[in-house]
């Protein structure tokens, strides 16, 4: 049986994405994937992926002893989308100011 946390994504992700993101998961694992839209030029966000400025992160993490899937998954997809909020606050913010000039 799978551990995914499921949720919902704010944004569809298309097959061709989504099997990139698919991931075998051990009975002690879980897994799970976190969506950002980025609003910024492609180069600026993922200058190696091409297909738009929507950033998919996917894992499969071990199951602490003591801890359940659940909570595992909750305490990773915070991180991720943490992390991901980050990115966009950053290049959001690129794209708004005037970069200097080196």
């Amino acid at each position: 049986m799978a551990n995914h946390h499921d949720h919902d994504h704010p944004f569809p992700i298309p097959d061709t994405v989504a099997r990139h993101h698919t991931h075998a998961v051990s009975p002690n694992q879980c897994n799970s994937s976190v969506v950002q839209e980025i609003a910024a030029p492609l180069s600026l966000v993922w200058p190696s992926y091409s297909s738009g400025t929507v950033v998919v992160e996917s894992y499969v993490v071990d199951v602490p002893p003591g801890n359940t899937t659940e909570d595992t998954c909750v305490f990773v997809d915070t991180i991720l989308r943490c992390n991901l909020q980050s990115l966009a606050r950053f290049v959001e913010n690129f794209t708004t100011t005037k970069p200097h000039q080196r």
